[in-house]
């Protein structure tokens, strides 16, 4: 199957949102115009919205019905504005309501899923199975800052979730330490050879040894030998993006990240 610019920049666009629903933990939104999803509590970074395909006249009422979706439940939620999301100017519209952009992703592709990244031979890394959950949760709040209830949210539905989808998860050890020290995922998208690289996360004390790069370098190589013969990648442009770059990926688009939180108690 050959794979267009177009493709990809959907893929880009909207690959945050292949996360599986999973009843009691992870639930969609049925809005017209958009894609979203809440979980079981409250976390700006997993309760995401996004994949925004409105007009000029309609906006601002979709925008009104999902924001008060969550604020009236009082749980913390993100707004994705993509770089296919219409109105052009959504961004400005969320921040009128009172949303704060946190940050500026780029959204990246590799199309050469074959060729080999040399990596740290001293990590290892290893899939996640479901006896792992319970060492993924903190692992994943503590490395990437989600909520508990968001990395249980997390980590539940992409290893439990009833999707067709293939998903995959890892962790990531360094000598010395019996604990994991990196968790990372990556999603299939349906009906297309391409993968999303999903929710990558290193314990401070663990960064800068190349588990990053071998996380990415393991995910690549599996898609490949999986049938996936493209990956896309959300990456932070402060941190894993120029990281991404180095190891094949290019920017196809940027990605804002807009949430609003409740007041704490």
């Amino acid at each position: 199957m050959t794979i267009s610019q177009n493709d990809l920049l959907e893929a880009v666009d909207s690959g945050m949102f292949l996360l599986p629903k999973l009843p009691g933990r992870v639930e969609w939104l049925d809005i017209p115009g958009i894609q979203g999803r809440s979980i079981n509590g409250s976390d700006a970074f997993v309760s995401l919205t996004g994949v925004a395909r409105l007009t000029t006249e309609n906006a601002d009422g979709v925008i009104r019905h999902v924001y008060d979706r969550y604020t009236n439940r009082k749980q913390g939620f993100g707004w994705i504005v993509g770089p296919l999301t219409t109105p052009v100017d959504l961004g400005e519209r969320l921040s009128r309501l009172g949303m704060e952009k946190v940050l500026e992703l780029a959204g990246m592709a590799n199309t050469r899923l074959d060729v080999p990244i040399p990596v740290n031979p001293a990590v290892t890394i290893r899939e996640v199975s479901v006896d792992d959950l319970e060492i993924a949760v903190p692992l994943l709040s503590e490395a990437i800052g989600f909520t508990p209830e968001g990395a249980r949210a997390t980590v539940e539905a992409l290893a439990l979730g009833p999707s067709p989808l293939r998903r995959r998860a890892y962790l990531a050890y360094l000598p010395d330490d019996p604990d994991p020290v990196a968790y990372a995922s990556l999603i299939n998208f349906p009906n297309q050879p391409i993968v999303e690289l999903y929710c990558a996360a290193t314990l401070e004390r663990a960064r800068g040894q190349g588990v990053y790069t071998g996380l990415v370098a393991r995910r690549l190589a599996d898609a490949y030998r999986d049938g996936a013969r493209a990956a896309v990648i959300q990456a932070v442009r402060t941190s894993s993006a120029p990281i991404c770059q180095k190891l094949g990926f290019e920017e196809l688009g940027g990605l804002d990240w807009y949430i609003w939180e409740p007041d704490e108690e």
